[in-house]
């Protein structure tokens, strides 16, 4: 089993669970119990389970605030990202935003410089809600399976839906980027949605903050040359993108 794959095995455990024991996964796996216990490490890290003495427990939190949190983070550098992400949106286009807290913001700021006769097709129940008020946008939510705490739709229904719709743009969030795991995102069924609307649009843009180069997170979801453009923010280490091979940067 794949390190990726073992991780999000455990977070599922947790999460249908509440809670899991290091012993109980290292014999499901067939792994040691120290590599259990890193896996679940790295997985408190990134703030997807609290790590307690003998195994791990689900984050307890209020599910209904837990994009809000998101969204504030580095939440000045996403609007930059969003008012650049703009001038790849023409009247009468048709685009993919996916259910992250940049493609929110993209969604907010064409309520401020709107484009007409123009289709929004989302995985996102937040980013649908958005563009609500204006007439001249037409909006296609995905159907799927609901994740309450982050509002994104996901599955096979969802995927067979994205099968026949084509759109001229993309965009996506990620959760990191390197030059070892390239453009990662914290779900692996996100991942999957992002993957299936990527191969069915003209160009893919993917939305990423300073804060993002040189992580990684759970599930790999582009190579770094998969996708057309990178966007980012003005606080970017140049340095470290270059470093990494990154040579579709926009800023």
């Amino acid at each position: 089993m794949e390190i990726d794959e073992r991780r999000h095995s455990i977070l599922n455990e947790v999460n249908q669970n509440r809670n899991v024991k290091i012993s109980t996964l290292s014999k499901q796996m067939d792994v040691s119990r120290e590599t259990i216990r890193k896996d679940i490490y790295s997985l408190a890290k990134q703030g997807l389970v609290s790590a307690v003495r003998g195994g791990a427990e689900a984050i307890v939190d209020d599910p209904t605030s837990r994009f809000d949190q998101r969204k504030a983070i580095n939440q000045q550098a996403k609007q930059k990202m969003a008012q650049r992400a703009l001038s790849y949106i023409k009247d009468g286009a048709t685009i993919f935003l996916d259910s992250g807290t940049s493609s929110y913001e993209v969604a907010e700021a064409l309520k401020q410089n709107p484009r007409h006769d123009l289709s929004i097709i989302t995985s996102s129940t937040f980013v649908a809600q958005t563009p609500l008020v204006m007439q001249s946008i037409q909006i296609v939510l995905l159907g799927g399976v609901v994740r309450r705490d982050e509002g994104s739709v996901s599955g096979p229904i969802a995927l067979q839906a994205i099968d026949s719709i084509y759109a001229d743009v993309g965009f996506f969030g990620c959760g990191g980027i390197n030059d070892v795991s390239g453009i990662t995102n914290r779900y692996l069924e996100e991942s999957q949605t992002a993957k299936a609307m990527k191969q069915h649009c003209r160009t893919s843009i993917v939305l990423a903050d300073h804060s993002k180069f040189g992580a990684s997170s759970l599930v790999s979801m582009f190579k770094l040359d998969d996708v057309d453009f990178i966007i980012s923010d003005p606080g970017i280490n140049r340095d470290l993108a270059r470093q990494m091979g990154v040579d579709n940067l926009i800023i």
